[in-house]
Formats: structure tokens, sequence, C-alpha cells
């Protein structure tokens, strides 16, 4: 299961732009603008997008591994 987490982050990261069409800019910051008109960039967004879809393998795989009936 840790080679398939790993491999699904790993893709996901590489073809963000692909995937999602967010553009990854590591020149930039996480923000742009400053006090309140403050929004966020592409490298904000492509890293929450793989931080939930990170939380959502692990959820999913803690509902399959459990056990249902005990032989």
């Amino acid at each position: 299961m840790s080679i398939y987490i790993t491999g699904v982050m790993l893709l996901m990261f590489i073809f963000n732009a692909t995937f999602w069409g967010i553009e990854v800019d590591n020149t930039k910051g996480f923000f742009e603008g400053s006090g309140d008109n403050r929004h966020p960039t592409g490298k904000n967004l492509a890293f929450t997008m793989l931080f939930n879809t990170f939380i959502h393998l692990h959820l999913f795989n803690q509902i399959n591994c459990r056990k249902i009936k005990n032989d």
C-alpha cells in the first residue's frame, strides 16, 4: 500500500498541470499580494491538492484494512 500511495503522489506531483491545470512557479512563494489583497499561488493550490489526496488515500486504506469478522 505504501508503494501505491507513493506512486500516486509522485504521479500527481509530476503531472499536476495535466491533472488540475495548475502551473507551479517555484520562484514565487505560497501567496501573492500584501495585506488584505493576498491570494494563493499555483504552488499553494497544488500542494493543497496533494495533501488532500494523501489524506484521502490513507483514510481509504484505513477503512479497507480493518477486519470485519473474527473467524
